[in-house]
């Protein structure tokens, strides 16, 4: 249960990398910002930041932690998913915001041209990120097939088997797909996560979409822990876990 609920949630939400962090913007300032002053205003920000993401870091994994205990026992209800939920997307939401007054106040003292370096750079980075991205999708992959396998191998009663393997490939589409789809954004050297001094609403249209795959993810999870609760037998559960 823990690679079905926990380790996808784990993906959707880092798997890559985080929303709205410019991927190594500190080397990129290091090279094109032509003025010193400009440069160390920059680089005490992205040091401040690099402080409070392990920050964010560690919260995370704190919130994983609780959201699998939920996952592995039988007596988690919907309330207590709803309730970790939404402190979960809160702080994402928080995370969020705060990457993005980090790229905004780097922006400040980046002139145009030097962000027109960047962002070739930026680009090329993405191309070699696009292969490790590939690879965790194929881990995701078999962390389902795997499983997939347990639930055939424990659950005696074939209609309940075949409940619970629907249940399953469900939840692992959208999982799947909602991965691709936020990483999709993040690969695209065009988003508005990387451009110069992007409006708000450009902004804030891609952190709906964001938030929202992350929604869909987080409640896909919390049905099939749902579902595998009534299909499976206490024995069965346990084995399943």
């Amino acid at each position: 249960m823990l690679i079905g609920l926990g380790l996808l949630v784990l993906a959707i939400l880092f798997g890559g990398g985080s929303p709205f962090v410019v991927p190594h913007l500190k080397k990129y300032v290091k090279t094109h910002v032509v003025d010193d002053t400009s440069k160390k205003i920059i680089l005490d920000i992205l040091k401040d930041a690099k402080t409070k993401r392990k920050e964010v870091s560690k919260t995370n994994v704190d919130f994983l932690k609780e959201l699998h205990k939920l996952s592995v026992s039988r007596e988690s209800t919907q309330e207590d998913f709803d309730e970790l939920g939404k402190r979960m997307l809160d702080f994402e939401l928080e995370s969020q915001e705060f990457n993005l007054s980090v790229t905004r106040e780097s922006q400040k003292q980046i002139t145009a041209e030097e962000w027109g370096k960047i962002q070739k750079d930026i680009a090329a980075s993405l191309v070699k990120s696009d292969k490790k991205r590939s690879k965790h999708t194929s881990k995701l992959e078999k962390a389902f097939d795997k499983l997939v396998a347990k639930i055939n191998k424990t659950i005696v009663d074939e209609d309940m088997r075949k409940s619970a393997v629907q249940s399953v490939e469900t939840l692992r589409i959208i999982n799947i797909d909602n991965y691709k789809k936020i990483q999709a954004e993040m690969l695209n050297k065009n988003s508005a996560m990387y451009k110069y001094k992007a409006s708000e609403s450009e902004l804030q249209k891609l952190q709906d979409k964001f938030i929202l795959l992350i929604k869909e993810v987080y409640k896909a999870n919390t049905k099939t822990h749902s579902d595998l609760v009534k299909i499976t037998t206490p024995e069965e559960w346990k084995k399943i876990n």
